[in-house]
């Protein structure tokens, strides 16, 4: 069900995305994006790291700063794919903004992934017989967590390093993994939600990156365009 609303209010935005308004601008989206990712991720880190238990009113107050994070992904994909907007307005598809966007992402995604390592840091027991009952070495639970923690980083350095697109597709093939795991076990189709998500935000950044000549070079460059 949350995987129907992630997709829901990603459409949400990228229709609203067509309406032209001065009040409503790619940039602002852009910046609303980054600044709820920003705080969400913070948040869900902290929490997990001091191993705090939420409540009725977070998890409300998460889901609400997710379905804001998606129809803010949705306006600035519209913005990403309009070829009209470079010329129609007066240079809000910046590179700065494009920069800021793949960022976002990139933060957004890295974020899930270090607040999953310390789930499975916390239930390292429970993830060692998991691969037992799958037939893996616990030991690749770890390496994996390694991997994940890895591509991560990469998916953050990518302004820096265009190291984002190779640690993309790694954390791609490792959710893939996750998945015929979960089918191999016969486990819940739920179980799988998580990477299937993943999945779609990977995907995201990668077309961005592909969008945008998979460059984003550094901000001080940008803003002198």
């Amino acid at each position: 069900m949350d995987l129907i609303f992630m997709m829901g209010f990603v459409i949400v935005g990228y229709l609203l995305g067509f309406r032209r308004s001065n009040l409503i601008t790619p940039q602002m989206m852009a910046f609303t994006f980054n600044s709820i990712v920003i705080a969400t991720t913070l948040i869900k880190l902290i929490m997990a790291g001091w191993m705090l238990k939420g409540g009725g009113f977070f998890d409300f107050a998460l889901k609400i700063s997710y379905a804001s994070i998606h129809i803010s992904l949705g306006f600035v994909l519209r913005s990403f794919y309009s070829k009209n907007t470079i010329s129609e307005t007066l240079g809000m598809l910046t590179k700065s903004f494009r920069y800021y966007t793949i960022w976002g992402m990139s933060v957004l995604i890295s974020g899930n992934f270090f607040f999953f390592e310390i789930g499975k840091l916390r239930h390292a027991t429970e993830m060692e017989a998991f691969f037992r009952a799958s037939g893996m070495s616990p030991k690749l639970h770890y390496i994996i967590m390694f991997f994940e923690i890895s591509c991560s980083c990469g998916l953050l350095l990518h302004g820096w390093f265009r190291s984002g697109k190779l640690a993309a597709i790694g954390l791609m093939i490792i959710m893939c993994g996750a998945i015929i795991t979960h089918l191999h076990n016969a486990d819940p189709f739920t179980d799988s939600l998580d990477a299937i998500a993943q999945m779609i935000y990977l995907t995201i950044f990668l077309t961005l990156i592909n969008i945008n000549g998979g460059k984003t070079g550094s901000v001080s460059k940008e803003n002198q365009l």
